[in-house]
């Protein structure tokens, strides 16, 4: 069986497209893995991850898709992955390993493809501000416990020809694994049971909106809130049943994708939250987000209009 390649060092560059006040910063830290990161941003950004020893190229790559996630949480989008380089090896020609790099490049998975018309630009903190490692040791942690929901979510934030009223389903039906992660690590929500008789989909929903999305859900709050959830659960279930067992109003696209990114950035506050970052890092940015898509088009204005109705 032929042997997995194996190297030292590993090179990614970025193309820095995310619209944030510091363009210029830099960070080192080193994992609990004896591999040392080292992350560099200005006109492109830069991680290269080193290790005191030669390590299987898919495990220098699953450190790097780590980092990668936990950056998307503080920027909003995946930046636009330029290059990658494997280096530092003593059983690997230079030619397999760009090779293996070019593979790599080829196979990269959908959701790393950020749609950026509406993700770009929702910035929330400078990852050197908060990025130690053990943030990243509970980064590791949460990641392995959120499995597949984390997937559904970069998913639904994705480059594709995916509806967006499918996109929003899917992330507003997260709500119940993210109760599960909360309760997971604090003492919350002790009454909820998500796929259990007596917690619904809008419980969940309200509860994570009262707790961690006040400031994004203030509007919905103060007008018509109960309401509100209902009409998320309804755009839920009218993707996951038949037109016969839908009632009441629902998203229309435009909707959709307002709400899509509003579940986003609550979803994010969650993890941040979680990861133990003070709200004091990101609550001006996170303000100016949320303001600038309530105004979006008069979207929100005419739907909480319509909702009271």
């Amino acid at each position: 069986m032929e042997q997995p390649m194996r190297c030292k060092t590993l090179t990614a560059i970025y193309r820095n497209e995310v619209k944030s006040p510091r363009t210029s910063c830099e960070l080192d830290f080193s994992t609990h893995e004896s591999i040392s990161i080292h992350i560099m941003q200005s006109t492109e950004r830069t991680i290269i991850i080193n290790s005191t020893s030669e390590q299987s190229v898919n495990d220098l790559i699953a450190v790097l898709t780590k980092i990668e996630r936990l950056l998307m949480l503080f920027d909003g989008c995946f930046m636009s992955l330029l290059s990658i380089e494997f280096q530092d090896s003593t059983g690997c020609v230079p030619h397999h390993l760009k090779v293996y790099a070019e593979h790599f490049m080829r196979n990269r998975l959908a959701y790393f493809h950020s749609n950026k018309i509406l993700f770009s630009s929702n910035y929330l903190l400078d990852f050197s501000k908060a990025l130690t490692p053990a943030l990243y040791e509970k980064w590791e942690s949460i990641l392995e416990d959120l499995d597949v929901a984390h997937q559904v979510y970069l998913y639904s934030l994705c480059d594709t020809n995916q509806p967006v009223d499918l996109r929003c389903a899917f992330l507003i039906e997260l709500a119940e694994p993210v109760v599960e992660i909360v309760k997971a690590n604090c003492p919350l929500f002790e009454s909820l049971n998500p796929g259990k008789q007596g917690t619904s989909l809008r419980d969940c929903l309200r509860a994570l909106i009262t707790t961690y999305g006040s400031d994004i859900f203030e509007n919905e709050i103060n007008s018509c809130f109960e309401t509100f959830l209902k009409s998320l659960v309804n755009s839920r279930v009218r993707i996951m049943h038949i037109k016969r067992n839908c009632h009441g109003s629902y998203l229309n696209r435009p909707e959709s994708i307002l709400y899509s990114i509003k579940i986003s950035f609550l979803y994010r506050i969650v993890l941040l939250n979680l990861l133990g970052i003070s709200p004091s890092l990101y609550h001006e940015n996170l303000i100016s987000n949320i303001q600038r898509w309530n105004s979006w088009n008069d979207i929100m204005d005419n739907f909480l209009y319509r909702l009271q109705k």
